[in-house]
């Protein structure tokens, strides 16, 4: 039968191997919504190229390190980065045929 360290004795340190959130994942969803969200500007353009960009390179460090996750996180900032662009270049395209 286990017994319970007495009390006042230190607690085992947590493990390396904890589960964390990939943080390019954040960045590349957090991106993702600026991307979409200010789509009449020059800067959304930029927030999708790095949205795609952070989220291709979570997805990799996800799939190489087992205790990362946000892999969900990664596709979503991947699919806005490019709906942004996608937005972005209709916007160019119809600015262009009407002037």
């Amino acid at each position: 039968m286990e017994q319970s360290p007495p009390p006042g004795t230190a607690q085992p340190a947590a493990t390396v191997a904890e589960t964390k959130t990939s943080g390019m994942a954040v960045t590349s969803m957090v991106l993702g919504i600026v991307g979409l969200v200010l789509g009449l500007l020059v800067i959304p353009l930029i927030c999708s190229i790095l949205a795609i960009i952070f989220g291709v390179v979570a997805r990799n460090q996800i799939k190489n390190e087992p205790h990362l996750k946000g892999n969900g996180m990664a596709i979503a900032g991947l699919v806005m980065g490019i709906a942004g662009l996608v937005l972005y270049g209709a916007l160019i395209a119809i600015g262009a045929a009407v002037g």
